[in-house]
């Protein structure tokens, strides 16, 4: 039950998970540095924060918010993105709007700040963030092009604590939430959707007219707490019951990037061809998701080309039978159309996922190698012309499917039962655990390890 907690001088928070109640050890520490003042009033960050004498926020019940936790005091630590507002082009970016990050922001810098946190409002939640993957996009936030502007190329609001892949456990929850309360395990959606539109009344939230996201336009899970939406947080208890409280939300946070995986493969491309092979180009923590569902859905052999050769154990321990790196390929005088053709016996693949954003030169290959009514399912991107020979593609009575993020409610929760059930191995994804301040500098590597890595900001949930 929880009735006070004091934030510094080592207290304790209850936490629900596997095996009934946890203790989370909160230590002390000082002020990280001040952030500039969020132009979204309704955001976790509001400043300029205050340096304080530690970490000793206090969590307390007050009256008429239904029992819930209230945060008072100086802040949280997190990861913060800045950068110098400098529109480029002719048709400079509305700087109310959150702009594309390569156009309108210059010189990116990353660091581990204290910053302000308020309470949830309706209808929200306040996380304490147990774990949250790093992704390609946050690498992309914090690196410059030859000009100094930013690389990511999507939207994305400066100051921002990103972060967009991550679980945790709840500690508040606003006015009018229901469905979770303070204790319970959540892995969290980043897609904030309006609810409203066309696409979100038929359920495709991933491709709402006026979507926001955590991590690029929301504050994100690169920091102690984080507030979300109650609408984007999903059940993980049975993640933690069946893995335990520590590797439960480490699993729990790779979780979107799988639901990226599930919406392409069973809402977009129509599910896994039973007994059929199934050849996935690109080997990130998307592709091999694809390769383990694929696996997990009865595909009958699952091929994985990657561009260059390490980390074929890894493919291998999520269900790919056969790892091939592009790279050695070529120096044999081979090409991926050429394997799928000769492990097929000349059939070709019912199902190819494109996962590694390098079209230009998987397209060719995948439509050459398409079986008879096979489907072709573009996860990656790429800018720039693809070159497309259509008559295979019609030859074939094949098609192209594309598939964007995913749609919480339609994800989330059947990826949560596969896991509960150990049928999906995505602990086996995990390369390393940093903490929150190894994270500036692990976001700038030029080349970071394969697999994924996780950030515990707070320390790992025993």
């Amino acid at each position: 039950m929880f009735v006070h907690a004091e934030w510094g001088g080592g207290a304790e928070v209850p936490v629900r998970g596997a095996g009934g109640e946890h203790r989370d050890q909160r230590g002390g520490g000082g002020a990280h540095g001040l952030l500039p003042l969020l132009r979204d009033e309704g955001e976790l960050l509001r400043g300029p924060a205050r340096a304080g004498p530690g970490r000793g926020g206090v969590l307390h019940r007050e009256e008429g918010r239904g029992g819930a936790l209230v945060t008072s005091g100086p802040g949280v630590r997190a990861v913060v993105i800045q950068g110098t507002w400098a529109p480029r082009g002719s048709k400079a970016p509305d700087a109310r709007a959150a702009p594309p990050g390569n156009r309108a922001w210059r010189w990116p810098q990353v660091s581990v700040q204290t910053v302000p946190l308020r309470p949830p409002g309706p209808g929200e939640v306040l996380v304490r963030v147990a774990a949250c993957g790093l992704c390609g996009s946050d690498r992309a936030l914090c690196a410059e092009d030859e000009d100094g502007y930013m690389r990511y190329a999507g939207r994305v609001r400066l100051p921002l604590v990103p972060g967009h892949e991550f679980a945790g456990v709840v500690v508040e929850v606003g006015p009018g939430v229901h469905r979770v309360r303070p204790g319970d395990a959540v892995t969290c959606d980043n897609i904030v959707a309006c609810g409203h539109c066309a696409s979100c009344r038929a359920g495709a939230t991933n491709q709402c007219a006026s979507v926001e996201e955590i991590g690029f336009t929301k504050p994100g899970g690169l920091a102690e707490y984080a507030i979300v939406p109650e609408r984007c947080c999903f059940d993980a208890n049975p993640i933690v019951q069946a893995l335990g409280a520590g590797d439960g939300y480490r699993v729990a946070a790779l979780l979107e990037p799988a639901a990226v995986a599930y919406q392409g493969l069973f809402l977009e491309a129509g599910g896994v061809p039973a007994g059929g092979t199934v050849v996935v180009y690109g080997a990130g923590v998307v592709g091999l998701s694809c390769a383990a569902l694929a696996r997990a859905a009865g595909a009958g052999q699952v091929l994985v080309f990657k561009r260059r050769p390490g980390g074929e154990d890894l493919a291998r321990a999520v269900g790919a039978e056969v790892v091939y790196a592009w790279d050695e390929l070529q120096r044999q005088g081979r090409r991926p159309a050429d394997v799928v053709r000769e492990l097929t016996a000349g059939h070709g693949a019912e199902l190819q996922v494109e996962a590694s954003g390098a079209l230009q030169a998987t397209v060719p290959e995948m439509l050459e190698a398409l079986a008879p009514r096979g489907t072709v399912l573009l996860l990656g991107r790429q800018a720039g012309a693809v070159p497309v020979e259509l008559d295979r593609l019609v030859s074939a009575a094949g098609r192209v499917v594309g598939s964007l993020g995913h749609a919480g409610e339609r994800t989330f929760p059947p990826l949560v039962e596969r896991v509960a059930r150990g049928e999906l191995p995505l602990g086996a994804l995990v390369a390393r655990v940093v903490t929150l301040d190894q994270t500036p500098q692990v976001l700038q590597e030029r080349l970071p390890p394969a697999g994924k890595t996780l950030v515990e900001p707070a320390g790992r949930v025993a």
